[in-house]
């Protein structure tokens, strides 16, 4: 079984402080532009399938 992931995505631990996590920071920016274009839920998973983007 999977660990439940307790940060959210676009983030990371480094040194013990919370810092932006540039690859998946892109993710979110476009998935968030995807959606103010209109795109639906179901299509923007699909594309993050597509990518193969991991998350746990």
């Amino acid at each position: 079984m999977k660990k439940n992931r307790y940060l959210p995505f676009g983030y990371h631990i480094q040194n013990g402080t919370l810092c932006i996590h540039e690859v998946e920071a892109a993710v979110v920016r476009q998935v968030f532009e995807d959606y103010q274009d209109g795109m639906s839920y179901l299509r923007i998973a699909e594309r993050l399938t597509a990518k193969s983007v991991p998350y746990m």
